[in-house]
């Protein structure tokens, strides 16, 4: 038999071999696996950081609108050092930048950062750049609906509920009326 006879011969029985599929399958999936369980890990850090960066922005927009003030720069700059405050050093947003510009009636903030993700910065050395928005009206000729919930259980017995009816009347002159329960 000639060597190119051989060689075909076992070319044709490895084709026919079955012995090892599952190892072979089993690697390609693991490794499909492997990248998936790393892209979860990096879109998870990206939403906590959008989260964390957007809740930020909320909370720094509503101390720059606070009050009346019609200062531009000193909106932006409350704004700006809230929001300093509220992200602090992290490890996860990077490069923050924010903004708050001042209406008539409104409040208006951005607030820009990257995100280190931590398997896809190995493989490309990228970061994710994030923007979020918000926005507050400011106005005192706005109208405000009051609800109260008042624990009328036995561990309020007493004088508790007397001291909470009494604070609830203060609250709203109407409430006297409401209270006769």
């Amino acid at each position: 038999m000639g060597l190119i006879a051989q060689m075909l011969a076992r070319m044709a029985r490895f084709r026919r071999d079955q012995a090892g599929v599952t190892a072979v399958t089993f690697a390609l999936l693991a490794l499909l696996l492997i990248c998936v369980t790393f892209a979860a890990i990096d879109a998870s850090r990206v939403s906590y950081a959008r989260s964390r960066l957007q809740d930020a922005l909320d909370a720094s927009i509503l101390a720059a609108a606070q009050g009346s003030n019609t200062d531009a720069t000193l909106v932006n700059t409350i704004g700006t050092k809230y929001m300093a405050a509220q992200v602090g050093k992290s490890d996860t947003v990077l490069n923050l930048k924010s903004s708050f510009t001042l209406g008539t009636k409104t409040v208006t903030g951005t607030a820009t950062a990257d995100v280190d993700p931590i398997f896809m910065d190995a493989l490309t050395g990228t970061k994710v750049h994030l923007t979020v928005n918000a926005e507050v009206v400011r106005g005192q000729d706005q109208t405000i609906e009051l609800a109260m919930v008042l624990d009328t259980t036995g561990s309020m017995s007493g004088t508790k509920i007397a001291t909470l009816k009494t604070a609830a009347a203060s609250i709203s002159g109407d409430f006297n009326r409401i209270m006769s329960w």
